[in-house]
């Protein structure tokens, strides 16, 4: 099921320093005027590309996850991802009341519980993947989600697999989802979903930074060619390393990029991504890093620079679990499992 290629990202004129009004007139998902950068996706609409990441932090639940979250609003981001997994949908729907912010101008990405560490455990069947998503939007206080994904595989077997996409297909039909993607899929669990329902996801949301193995950036480029779009979580290094906070001698790599183009650490990888029309979602607590996070300047990366990124990796790097290589995953001692 082969689509035609198009370039997928449409990268900001300027720095973002305005809410995403144009997105917001066209409904959430037309290509806005403004300056923010966005994903093409292959319903014909846009998502924007700078989102909020809320997993996997201490302070990504509760009032930390309230305040920061209405941080990212205040300062004009607009995509908001989170999962049944995350345990935080009640937060965020408190943030999002209190910031007054329009439905219309948001963009809600949750996640299917595919895991085994949280709740009832992984849904299933088909019709516990709709009665899921009816609970999402319970605990969001919304009457529908622009992205809802199929979060893993890791506690499903293949036919299972196909039978909740089958209930995000069946959610999509009823108007509870606007469209519906996967995450942490192999090329061959995309392909079985397609063959079984004719259906191609519309993201695919994997870990994606220079460090990744080379079967990631083979998926990533496959998914692109089917139009399938990118969104990358663990951009600033991963689950257990961010670049330059413990091997100074391999972050000097990221820092002299940062340096020359005048920017942080983080915006390198960031628009690291971007210039591979891939969205990204860093989580932030502070103002400042948030600020940072969504005004990523507009810079090319070189050759050189992409040869030091790819020597910065740390040689304790460990991924989250991803593909084949990582098929298993247990909780940490801070309670984080999979994203």
């Amino acid at each position: 099921m082969r689509l035609p290629r198009r370039s997928a990202i449409a990268l900001a004129s300027a720095p973002l320093h305005a809410p995403l009004l144009a997105f917001a007139a066209a409904g959430g998902g037309h290509l806005p005027s403004s300056g923010y950068p966005v994903v093409k996706l292959n319903d014909g609409t846009a998502m924007p590309a700078l989102g909020f990441g809320t997993c996997c932090r201490a302070s990504a639940k509760g009032k930390p996850l309230i305040a920061s979250t209405k941080e990212y609003l205040t300062q004009g981001g607009r995509l908001i991802d989170t999962a049944q997994m995350y345990e935080n949908e009640g937060a965020l729907a408190e943030a999002i009341r209190e910031s007054a912010v329009p439905r219309s101008e948001l963009w809600l990405t949750d996640k299917v519980n595919t895991g085994p560490w949280v709740g009832d455990g992984p849904v299933t069947t088909r019709a516990g993947a709709f009665a899921s998503v009816e609970a999402s939007l319970k605990e969001l206080d919304t009457s529908y989600l622009d992205l809802m994904h199929v979060h893993g595989t890791w506690a499903i077997s293949p036919s299972q697999q196909v039978e909740v996409w089958r209930g995000l297909i069946d959610a999509k039909a009823k108007g509870l989802v606007r469209r519906i993607g996967v995450s942490n899929f192999e090329r061959a669990e995309i392909e079985a979903l397609a063959a079984a329902t004719g259906v191609l996801p519309c993201v695919h949301q994997i870990e994606y930074h220079p460090w990744v193995p080379p079967a990631t950036f083979e998926l990533v480029r496959w998914c692109q060619k089917q139009q399938i779009a990118i969104t990358a979580y663990g951009s600033l290094g991963g689950s257990r390393h961010k670049a330059g906070e413990s091997e100074p001698s391999e972050s000097t790599n990221v820092q002299s990029i940062a340096t020359t183009h005048g920017c942080s650490n983080a915006a390198v990888l960031l628009r690291w991504a971007l210039n591979q029309d891939v969205a990204v979602i860093p989580g932030a607590t502070s103002a400042e890093h948030i600020r940072d996070n969504l005004n990523v300047p507009m810079f090319e990366l070189t050759a050189s620079d992409r040869r030091l990124l790819a020597r910065a990796r740390p040689s304790t790097f460990k991924r989250w679990r991803n593909l084949l290589e990582e098929r298993t995953c247990a909780p940490s001692a801070s309670g984080a499992t999979c994203v």
